[in-house]
C-alpha cells in the first residue's frame, strides 16, 4: 500500500497495524512500536481521534510498549485507548473489555496488582454480560483476573476464579454448535 500512495488510507492503517503485530510476534519491538504509531496517525487522519480504530490502535501500541518494557508509556497508551473506546462505544462494549484486560496486564507489570484486579474484574464482568461465561474472551479475562489476584497475593480468590473459568469451558464443550441454514 505504501507504494500505491496510500489511496486507501484506512486499509493502509489496518495493514500497518497488522504488520506491527507481526513485528511484535517476531520480537522486533522497536519496529512494532513504530508501526503502531504510524497506524494511530493514519487512523486519526481518516476517522478522527475519537474513532474505534484509533482507540484500538492505541491499545495495540500499549501492548507492544509493555512487551518492550516501557511500562509507563504502555499504561498511557492503554488508558487512552480505553477512554476513547468507552466514549465512542459505551462502557459495556466487548472491545472496551478487551482493552481493559490489556491495561490490567500493564498494571501488574507496573507493580500495582490491586488496580489490575479492579480493571480485570470490570473486564470480566463486561464479557460475562455481553458474551456469556462460555465465550473464549470471557474465559481469558477470567484467567487474567486470576493472574492479577495471584500477583496481589490473593491465591484463594484466584483459585475460585479459575474454577469458574473451568465451568465456562465445560459449558462450552457441552453446548451444541448452532445449526446453519442449508
Amino acid at each position: 500500500l505504501e507504494e500505491q500512495g496510500r489511496s486507501d488510507e484506512r486499509g493502509w492503517a489496518h495493514a500497518t497495524g497488522g504488520l506491527g503485530m507481526v513485528e511484535q510476534d517476531a520480537g522486533r519491538l522497536d519496529e512494532a512500536v513504530a508501526r503502531h504509531r504510524a497506524a494511530i496517525a493514519a487512523f486519526t487522519r481518516v476517522g478522527g481521534a475519537d474513532h474505534p480504530d484509533t482507540a484500538q490502535a492505541f491499545d495495540k501500541l500499549g501492548y507492544a510498549l509493555r512487551l518492550q518494557g516501557s511500562v509507563e508509556e504502555a499504561l498511557d497508551a492503554h488508558r487512552r485507548g480505553v477512554g476513547l473506546l468507552e466514549r465512542v462505544l459505551g462502557p459495556d462494549d466487548s472491545r472496551v473489555a478487551m482493552a481493559l484486560t490489556n491495561l490490567g496486564l500493564a498494571l501488574v507489570d507496573a507493580g500495582t496488582p490491586e488496580k489490575a484486579v479492579d480493571v480485570q474484574t470490570r473486564a470480566r464482568e463486561i464479557f460475562l454480560r455481553t458474551l456469556g461465561s462460555a465465550h473464549f474472551s470471557t474465559r481469558l479475562a477470567g484467567e487474567r483476573l486470576a493472574d492479577a489476584l495471584v500477583a496481589a497475593e490473593r491465591p484463594a480468590r484466584a483459585k475460585a476464579i479459575r474454577a469458574e473459568v473451568a465451568e465456562g469451558s465445560a459449558e462450552r464443550l457441552n453446548t451444541p454448535e448452532p445449526t446453519r441454514p442449508s
